[in-house]
């Protein structure tokens, strides 16, 4: 093309201070850096962003551990586990600080439009216009992103449950249920598009055998590791059933008795006969 033009080629120092350019962005925007997505930095990014992905898949589930049986010789109670909820609380931050930045990164990666008049081995224009990218992914996955970037578990553990504790862990035990399994549906979601992309831009998401391997184990290992946890809270769900069936019967029994951060009645602990007519251990007990 040069040489069709009457041009000299550009010096080859040009051209190798292009490459970084290109690698790193396609435009920038006043103050704004527009990404191509298929750069390197983007390529990169979202190998960050599935691991941290699986990780946060991984937290998640523990948050069914909090709930905790307390089985003690002359009474037990039911509470949670404090030390593991202030550890899941940082790392669980952590992971949704990972969400709100792609949900930043993806405002500002171009994003390529099919246009007829290019035609379909051209693929189309190469969008870099701000307003046209926030727009686009406003319209698709940004609603997504969102909600699975919300500390929602945070603020059950630390402010829903304490507010409604003395109402004992049935129910504490179903909203955490219900909110954590409601997240955890759209950032599985995020995996796929995600790894969809990867294999796009380089054709195999791992770069070895061994990596592709690991990656297949750990989407089973992600399903075991959930009906794991939900197994221990359904556990601890029937065990407080139990209970409180069995104090209904008692005239002398309060249900906040069943609570570990409740003092019972000393008398009524000594006397009771709860805790013996719902030990799991005990094959002649009539509740399940």
């Amino acid at each position: 093309f040069d040489e069709e033009m009457g041009m000299p080629p550009p010096p080859i120092q040009q051209k190798q201070a292009a490459l970084p350019a290109i690698k790193l962005g396609v435009a920038s925007s006043g103050k704004n850096k527009i990404f191509d997505p298929s750069s390197d930095f983007i390529l990169t990014w979202n190998r960050v962003f599935l691991f941290s992905c699986f990780l946060a898949l991984f937290i998640d589930p523990l948050y069914f551990y909090i709930p905790k049986i307390v089985y003690g010789t002359a009474y037990s109670c039911a509470g949670t586990d404090r030390h593991l909820t202030i550890i899941l609380a940082f790392f669980r931050s952590i992971t949704d600080l990972f969400y709100v930045i792609h949900i930043i990164i993806k405002f500002r990666t171009a994003f390529i439009k099919t246009s007829s008049t290019w035609g379909i081995f051209k693929g189309g224009d190469l969008v870099t216009d701000p307003k046209e990218i926030a727009w686009k992914y406003l319209r698709s996955d940004f609603a997504i992103d969102v909600v699975a970037a919300l500390p929602l578990p945070q603020i059950i553990v630390w402010y829903v449950i304490p507010a409604i504790k003395y109402s004992i862990a049935e129910h504490n035990n179903n909203i955490m249920v219900l909110i954590v399994l409601a997240q955890y549906l759209p950032r599985l979601y995020l995996i796929f598009p995600l790894t969809y992309e990867i294999i796009e831009a380089t054709k195999v998401v791992a770069k070895t055998a061994w990596q592709g391997a690991v990656y297949n184990l750990l989407l089973y290992m992600i399903a075991s590791h959930v009906l794991g946890a939900l197994w221990y809270l359904l556990s601890v769900d029937r065990q407080t059933a139990c209970w409180k069936i069995s104090c209904r019967n008692e005239t002398r029994c309060d249900i906040r008795y069943l609570h570990c951060d409740m003092t019972p009645n000393q008398k009524w602990a000594s006397t009771t006969d709860v805790f013996h007519s719902c030990n799991a251990s005990d094959t002649s007990i009539t509740f399940d």
